[in-house]
Order: structure tokens, then C-alpha cells, then sequence
């Protein structure tokens, strides 16, 4: 096979990294070019595990063309964080895989430990600080499960201010509340996209610790980073339906991919920029104060995971009544995101008011032939690459029957050559892999 060489510059990064010094090189970065457009990353890594906290550094590329730099999260190309030589393959934004690139690539170490009592994040949406809270922060000590004295259930975490709860790698789960619902088990549990078949397929011992959402993103959240957001109804018509008394705290929808990630594909890792959509927005702030970045959709694994709560069974309550909203319209029911009780691990609305956008495309069939819970399926083919098929998870109002809210239920989309197009009852939920 023919390649090109586009590596202009090689970087050697180091930084201290558990017991000692850590270090990355950049030995050489090759196009397919003309076949396709991947480009291949070949690095090597010394000390890239902390033997203390048994997890491995966390790698960011950084891939700058023609002046303009592009992140690449290492985590979303699957690179190897371990001690060694390593290949990882990086597929460029849309916009420059027609040409061959003259590319200067860095890559950086970051260091996979979280502060301590980092049950939730906060992220602040005004300045980008980003804070740490446990599970029992508050005076009451109110728990996870009491909706009522929720200590995050108040409009200043769904309007000024974002609360994401953690989901620990495999190993630590015992650290999740009700953690006895996944006694025997060898991992978190994923069914196969079909209400149907929601019969064990796989048991993810994941790597990672990730945040997601309490919440559904809200409209006052989306205009908060000076986005025009869309509520599905107007305000005059959610009051006089009576649902909502602060009618800005309802799921942001009609969200179109561009309008969240820019006119990237799945595979892309967010470019921070402070003018461009939800996330690049996000990005740039937490990455400007808080020097994180990596804040995205959540692959469709991430988002079953978390929607489940440690149960195997169809859905993750009692009685449907019960949790999910549900609404004669074909339009999100107009409530406000946290109306409904919690799952067992206090994430709200994973079931009903507005489904949720997730990252992957539906390319892949089957859960159980994923490689990795936190890369996105992406089928790069003609045919996906022009129709991009988008996934949903969790149900909303548009859909009627009780099958359509199980933890293992897929919905999908056509959204047009750039995901251009969007959809009433549709909305998100912020997620960011940690380490």
C-alpha cells in the first residue's frame, strides 16, 4: 500500500505520572492517502501507568493543518496507553480528507487521577470552572434516591450551572449507590438495541471512569453558552397547558448534530472553539478555566450503562406511570427535566420527556461486536458517510407503547448528509470519559 508522509514536526512530552517520570514520542504519522484518508499515529510511551492508582495516563493529540489545530481525545481513536510502541489510526473532520495534509502532530500525558469526592461534577457555564462534590455533600444528607431533597434538583443546576454524576470504571462500582444490584456480575450490563432481545449480550469490565448528565441538557442550559435553543412549544403553550412553572428548565430540542458537534463525524473528537456549537462552546470554556476538555455526546453503550443502573431487565422501574413522561402529543412533553423520579443511581429522564442523542451512528448492529464502550460505531461507507443514520436512546413522548422506553431500545433517525436536520422530541445529555 501506497502511503505519504505528512509529519512535520515530532514531539516528545513528559510529566511526573505516579512514582515516576512519564513520557511520549510521536515516531511517525502516515497517510493512506489515496485509498482513504486514515492517518495513521505511531507513538511510544514510557511509565504510562500509575501502579497506585492501576490506571493508565490519558493521551491527547493535537494535529495542527494549515494553522488550524484539531484535538484528537485518545480515547475516541482507541490509543494504547500502555508502555511501549503503539499504532493508532485517526480519521481527519470531513473538510480535509479530499486532500493530503501537511500536518504537524504533538501529543501530551495527562494524568488519569480525579480529585477525591468526585461523585458529581459541576460545571460552571457562566466561567468554565469545573468543581468536585461526594455523594453526601449536603447538610441533610440527603441520598441519591430522594428526589424530593435532591440536593442537585433546583433550577441553579439546570440553568447556570450543569451536574454530571460519575459512573466508576468496573473495578470501583462498589463506590455507586444501591451497588448491591450488580453483586455477581463481571461487568455492566448491555443489551442488543432491541426491546425484544434484551437478553444478556455483554458484560463490560470498562477502563474508564466517565460523568453523565443528571439531566437532560435544558434550554436555559443551551442559551446559557449563547446558542438560540428550542423548547418544542412555545411559552404561551406550556403555560396554558399547566405542565411547568419555569418553562426555560424543559429538555432543549430540535437539536441538530452541527448545532452540537460541528460538522464532524463520531469518530472526530470535539475542537474547542468559542464560537462554534454546544460542545466546541462547552470545550472552550472548561478547557480556558479548568483546563478540561473532552466534554460530548455519550456513545450508545455509555448512555445503556447508565440508563440501566445496574439492572438486567427490560426497564430499570415498577411501574411506567411511574417514571417516564409521556404525553397524547408528538411533541417532548413539556415538563421540567427532574419531575419524574431517578434511576437507582439518581440520573433523571433516562426514560421519557425528550430522547437523547447519542454519538454513534447505527452502523453497529449488535452491541456485543463492539470493541470498545467508548468509541462511537461510525461506518464511514458512502452510504453512511451521505445518510448518517442517527441513534437515540431512552424514548420520549413521540413514542407510544411501553416497549419503546426499554434500556435496550434503540431509535434512529435520517438526518441528511451533515445531520442538518432536526427532530421535536429530541434532545441530549453532556457525558465526558475521564481517564
Amino acid at each position: 500500500m501506497k502511503t505519504k508522509t505528512i509529519l512535520a514536526a515530532l514531539m516528545v512530552a513528559s510529566f511526573a505520572f505516579g512514582a515516576g517520570a512519564s513520557s511520549i514520542t510521536i515516531d511517525s504519522v502516515v497517510q493512506r492517502w489515496p485509498w482513504n484518508n486514515k492517518v495513521d499515529i505511531t507513538y511510544t510511551i514510557e511509565g504510562g501507568q500509575d501502579l497506585k492508582l492501576k490506571s493508565y495516563a490519558r493521551i491527547i493529540f493535537t494535529a495542527t493543518i494549515d494553522g488550524t489545530p484539531y484535538m484528537i481525545d485518545g480515547r475516541s481513536i482507541g490509543a494504547d496507553a500502555s508502555d511501549g510502541q503503539h499504532t493508532a489510526t485517526w480519521i481527519p473532520p470531513t473538510s480535509l480528507r479530499v486532500k493530503s495534509l501537511d500536518c504537524t502532530m504533538t501529543a501530551q500525558l495527562l494524568s488519569a487521577e480525579i480529585p477525591s469526592g468526585n461523585d458529581y461534577m459541576i460545571i460552571d457555564l457562566e466561567t468554565g470552572e469545573v468543581t468536585y462534590e461526594g455523594r453526601y455533600a449536603d447538610a441533610t444528607g440527603a441520598t441519591d434516591l430522594t428526589p424530593s431533597t435532591n440536593r442537585y434538583n433546583t433550577a441553579t443546576y439546570k440553568s447556570d450551572k450543569m451536574v454530571l454524576k460519575r459512573i466508576p470504571r468496573w473495578a470501583d462500582h462498589a463506590t455507586l449507590p444501591n451497588a448491591d444490584k450488580l453483586s455477581g456480575l463481571t461487568g455492566y450490563f448491555v443489551g442488543n438495541n432491541d426491546w425484544a432481545n434484551n437478553k444478556p449480550v455483554k458484560y463490560w469490565d470498562t477502563k474508564h471512569d466517565y460523568y453523565i448528565g443528571v439531566f437532560e441538557c435544558t434550554y436555559a442550559q443551551y442559551v446559557k453558552l449563547g446558542l438560540a435553543g428550542d423548547k418544542g412549544y412555545t411559552d404561551a403553550n406550556l403555560k396554558a397547558l399547566g405542565l411547568v412553572s419555569d418553562t426555560t428548565l424543559v429538555p432543549a430540542v430540535k437539536c441538530k448534530w452541527n448545532d452540537l458537534r460541528g460538522t464532524s463525524v463520531p469518530t472526530d473528537a470535539i475542537t474547542p472553539n468559542a464560537t462554534g456549537g454546544f460542545f466546541q462552546r462547552l470545550n472552550s470554556k472548561t478547557m480556558t478555566f479548568s483546563n478540561i476538555t473532552g466534554f460530548d455526546l455519550p456513545t450508545e453503550i455509555m448512555h445503556e450503562i447508565a440508563q440501566r443502573a445496574g439492572k438486567d431487565a427490560h426497564y430499570y422501574w415498577g411501574e411506567i406511570d411511574n417514571y417516564v413522561v409521556k404525553s397524547t402529543t408528538n411533541n417532548t412533553m413539556p415538563l421540567e427535566v427532574g419531575s419524574k423520579l431517578p434511576n437507582f443511581w439518581g440520573l433523571y429522564d433516562m426514560a421519557g420527556n425528550a430522547a437523547e442523542l447519542i454519538r454513534d451512528d447505527t452502523s453497529q448492529s449488535n452491541l456485543h461486536d463492539a470493541t470498545d464502550p467508548f468509541v462511537p460505531a461510525y461506518n464511514s461507507s458512502s452510504d453512511y458517510a451521505y445518510k448518517r443514520y442517527t441513534c437515540f436512546r431512552g424514548g420520549s413522548s413521540n413514542n407510544s407503547t411501553v416497549q419503546d422506553f426499554s434500556s435496550a431500545k434503540r431509535g434512529s433517525g435520517t438526518q441528511g448528509a451533515y445531520r442538518d436536520s432536526a427532530y421535536t422530541y429530541v434532545g441530549f445529555r453532556v457525558s465526558i470519559v475521564m481517564d
